[in-house]
């Protein structure tokens, strides 16, 4: 927001000590009428000023005179402005060319002519400026995305964390700024796609959902993704405080909300599934040990196993599953871990003598559909 001899400037209360000032002296202006900006030393290219008593917070992603607009970012206890070039924001955001179009019609202003102002800070609106109300915006997402769309970037955008990517991309999608990140999303599913299936990287299934990524690898891995969680994942659960809805996954919550709906569907339908195949055998076998004539003809045997197994049964606390009076509220794994800790006794193993006893096949069976993922073989 640079000064001209053709109109006044706005005078600029600065905050308490200036870390250094910049003064823009041009052939056509007198030094009365240069603005002077206090910049403090809060981050690099942003500078804080008291305009109107309200605390506004600037990051030159262009740097005065070369920006030509300025995007308000209205937060519920700060205000943020960028300033951008107006043709960068409009081409790659139809989102942002659509308001701004309107901005303009609406105050019927040239884009050198401020007219009316915000109600919120005061500053000017018209066809210069752009004021956006959300206080669920990310003001730091937002400056490494219209850095990215100015060819700005910051470095360190070439190996960020995971939450940062995934903060740039909700942006992404709020804005429609899709389109405008192409080469960097190649970068970042590079760099994150061999850790996908990792605690704490659930949310990518809404990164690549936003970012359109169509590669078979990136495809193939996510609906990997989608199969771990929901052998790991509980049912899902509220919390009460806040609402939020979440999974537990190996004793950490995991909120869904960033979640697509159709992968929620999947990863729920994939874990009744098997929770179901699960109870289902075990329920059978119990089944068949109950059964008044014996697999192997020996009732001695029968009874040892039955009884074995109905108290293993209530030691792991399995009842419910057992009856199917009460829904299993864990994880597949975690059901996986309680029913092969069951234990079956038998008559062979009490007699050394006995070879074709049919429930230690049926117990060897068991063993093997219920061991976890990865367990090692009982010999």
């Amino acid at each position: 927001m640079s000064a001209t001899s053709s109109s006044p400037v706005k005078q600029v209360k600065a905050t308490k000590d200036p870390v250094r000032s910049s003064v823009n002296l041009t052939p056509s202006t007198s030094e009365n009428e240069v603005q002077i900006e206090y910049m403090l030393d809060i981050t690099p290219e942003m500078s804080k000023i008291d305009i109107e008593s309200k605390d506004i917070e600037w990051i030159n992603i262009v740097t005065p005179p070369e920006s030509n607009f300025i995007l308000f970012i209205h937060l519920k206890k700060r205000t943020v402005a960028y300033r951008v070039m107006r043709d960068t924001v409009s081409c790659t955001s139809p989102l942002l060319r659509n308001r701004i179009n309107w901005n303009r019609d609406r105050y019927k202003t040239s884009p050198n002519t401020i007219d009316g102002s915000c109600d919120g800070c005061g500053n000017a609106n018209g066809g210069s400026h752009l004021h956006l109300y959300d206080d669920d915006n990310d003001p730091d997402a937002v400056r490494n995305l219209l850095q990215i769309i100015h060819c700005k970037p910051d470095l360190a955008l070439l190996n960020p964390g995971f939450d940062l990517v995934k903060r740039i991309a909700i942006v992404c999608e709020k804005y429609q700024f899709e389109e405008s990140i192409l080469p960097w999303r190649h970068i970042w599913t590079e760099k994150f796609l061999q850790h996908i299936l990792d605690p704490g990287y659930e949310d990518w299934l809404r990164i690549i959902k936003i970012f359109g990524i169509e590669e078979k690898t990136a495809k193939l891995k996510t609906a990997e993704l989608v199969r771990v969680l929901g052998e790991q994942c509980s049912a899902l659960m509220t919390d009460i405080k806040s609402g939020r809805v979440f999974m537990v996954r190996r004793g950490e919550r995991v909120f869904t909300g960033l979640w697509p709906g159709k992968a929620v569907s999947e990863i729920i339908e994939q874990r009744k599934s098997r929770i179901e195949r699960l109870a289902s055998y075990l329920r059978n076998l119990s089944s068949i040990l109950r059964n008044v004539r014996s697999p192997c003809g020996s009732d001695e045997c029968a009874n040892l196993a039955c009884g074995s197994l109905t108290r293993s049964i209530v030691k792991q606390g399995l009842c419910g599953v057992l009856k199917s009076t009460r829904e299993w509220d864990g994880s597949v794994e975690e059901l996986q871990e309680k029913m092969s800790k069951i234990t079956i006794s038998t008559h062979c193993f009490r007699n050394p003598t006995s070879r074709d006893c049919k429930i230690a096949v049926l117990k060897n069976h068991f063993v093997a559909f219920v061991k976890p993922p990865g367990a090692p073989t009982k010999r």
